[in-house]
């Protein structure tokens, strides 16, 4: 069973494409947690017995998870208990990156994956040294250093992306690449986007 855990819904980043901060003020959605870890384990633990489910696979969510390292510390540690269980734990983050190298070694020590989503408009299209860009590939950097753990680059495609170039700037950094298109209701040129998709 898959459990998406939001630890934070605030986030370090403006992505145009988020919904949850678009949602988070017009919805009255928490800045963090409103259920305890006791309240979230003895949910998890419900649900895995309930199907005789033999992985809980955790993803840490937000907003950005890592503005919260507190909380998903709390979280591992409650689990990582003496008690056998019917059951075992998979953690993976899901994060922008900017405080990933930051990431302490308890919660590095349980992952067995990384997501790392990134915002393409950040990107500066010269000097890839600077700024965004060089932060989280440097944070992908030390946490390889740290654990050869997998790290896959999230990309949101949108017309005015080149799916194509984008591949060939992460790909170097990353186990893998996985993409979604921009939910949006309408192309503006949807045989050109097509197009260059396919391409």
């Amino acid at each position: 069973m898959e459990y998406y855990i939001f630890i934070s819904n605030d986030c370090n980043l403006n992505c145009n494409y988020c919904s949850i901060l678009l949602k988070k003020g017009k919805c009255n959605i928490p800045q963090e947690p409103a259920f305890s870890v006791a309240e979230l384990n003895n949910f998890i633990d419900k649900t895995q017995r309930k199907y005789n489910d033999k992985s809980a696979d955790i993803v840490f969510f937000g907003g950005e998870p890592t503005l919260n390292y507190p909380f998903i510390e709390k979280i591992i540690s409650s689990q990582d208990s003496k008690f056998e269980k019917p059951y075992e734990y998979h953690y993976m983050l899901h994060t922008n990156g900017l405080l990933l190298g930051e990431i302490p070694d308890n919660i590095l020590k349980h992952l067995d994956s990384i997501m790392l989503s990134i915002n393409y408009d950040k990107i500066p299209r010269l000097k890839l040294n600077e700024g965004y860009f060089k932060t989280i590939i440097n944070s992908v950097r030390i946490v390889k250093q740290r654990k050869p753990i997998p790290i896959v680059a999230r990309l949101t495609i949108t017309e005015e992306t080149s799916l194509y170039s984008e591949i060939a700037l992460f790909n170097p950094f990353f186990d893998a690449v996985y993409w979604q298109i921009e939910n949006n209701y309408q192309f503006k040129d949807f045989k050109a986007f097509r197009d260059s998709y396919k391409y």
